[in-house]
């Protein structure tokens, strides 16, 4: 039942013991030791939860999660006027590689987080492109659910597949709206890539679209001039906060959009609350899940929050699901899609998807 948050790996004194004769630091990081334990219990013969077993036979069977044909991960670009190459179709020379996950494109109700990316991407000019069918899960949901084995073969498909696109096609930099992919590619493949010689490292910079946004923003290639006029808080998505450490970035970008009030929760950065869905607790424990988000509803009601700003897929889903749960008047969006439509990346208003359920066929599965 554990959501691998590893917020008991910041709390924890043992983790952080420092003596002038022992000196250690994280010196036992909780998230991957439940980690470990689970492929373990695998190797064992114990048997996965139901739910578990679905992804898993979906991720097998299509290379993603959501029991969705290969082809479905390029749907959220169909009749989009984007200059973004596909390279599921054709493989051609690109800077930037927009690597979407599988959650956001194949929900319809998440789309907008891949197509708000993109619209960025547009806007300032760089050429980029994404695989389409071509890209595979990044293999976060077999990481976390002890299959140790599937997730490394997904990790060498996945490596060897960007390192062609960097030594072939020019790839410069990886980005990805997803907190999950962004920690599974730029910190679990780094680390198999230490002890498993036949998985080398990616080449190209993995980088998280916020990172990435201000990135821009420094170098004057983006600014922000739409505004909005509602009050805001930031969702800290356990895999790019305390596993990754990202956690100023974020609020740095959302408090640069204009007519945005700002506040964070009681629980934030390190000391967040989980969203409640991560380390397969989602599909394992859908009941769980469900209490933990609308726990962190109250929360972002408590301040007076009119809209939970996030910047991971999975979270946004289902904090979304919490919020309909509990019936709240909460409103959930992503991070890039205040940037896109405040940049003029896009002209659409904001949609207003507090009142949305989750539409993705298969189970419901693990950051």
């Amino acid at each position: 039942m554990c959501t691998t948050c590893n917020a008991c790996t910041e709390v924890c004194h043992s983790t952080h013991t420092e003596t002038q004769s022992w000196p250690i630091t994280r010196v036992n990081d909780r998230a991957n030791t439940f980690e470990n334990l689970r492929a373990d219990l695998m190797e064992m013969g114990f048997a996965h939860l139901e739910g578990h077993r679905m992804l898993l036979g979906s991720l097998s069977n299509y290379d993603n999660p959501w029991g969705q044909p290969r082809r479905a991960k390029a749907n959220w670009a169909r009749k989009k006027n984007l200059s973004g190459k596909n390279l599921g179709k054709k493989m051609e020379n690109i800077d930037v590689l927009l690597f979407h996950g599988c959650t956001a494109p194949l929900d319809q109700t998440l789309q907008d987080v891949v197509l708000a990316t993109a619209q960025l991407l547009d806007k300032v000019g760089v050429n980029w492109g994404y695989l389409g069918e071509k890209e595979i899960c990044c293999g976060s949901i077999a990481m976390r659910t002890g299959e140790q084995g599937v997730f490394k073969s997904i990790a060498k498909r996945n490596v060897e597949l960007l390192n062609d696109l960097y030594d072939n096609y020019g790839l410069k930099t990886i980005v990805t709206s997803c907190a999950g992919c962004f920690k599974t590619m730029f910190q679990d493949y780094d680390e198999l890539s230490e002890y498993e010689d036949d998985v080398p490292k990616i080449k190209a910079e993995i980088i998280h679209t916020s990172i990435y946004a201000k990135r821009l923003l420094e170098e004057g290639k983006l600014s922000f001039g739409n505004g909005f006029k509602f009050k805001a808080t930031y969702h800290d998505p356990c895999h790019l906060g305390r596993h990754c450490h990202v956690y100023e970035t974020p609020r740095e970008m959302l408090q640069s959009i204009p007519g945005v009030t700002f506040e964070d929760m009681e629980r934030n950065r390190k000391y967040s609350l989980c969203c409640g869905c991560g380390g397969g607790v989602k599909s394992g424990y859908p009941d769980l899940a469900q209490s933990i988000g609308i726990e962190r509803i109250h929360e972002a009601e408590g301040i007076g929050a009119e809209y939970i700003v996030t910047t991971c897929p999975f979270c946004e889903q289902n904090i979304r699901d919490a919020i309909k749960g509990s019936s709240s008047e909460l409103k959930v969006v992503d991070l890039v899609q205040l940037m896109a439509v405040s940049s003029g990346a896009r002209e659409d208003d904001l949609v207003p998807i507090g009142d949305a359920v989750s539409t993705q066929k298969g189970p419901k599965g693990a950051c």
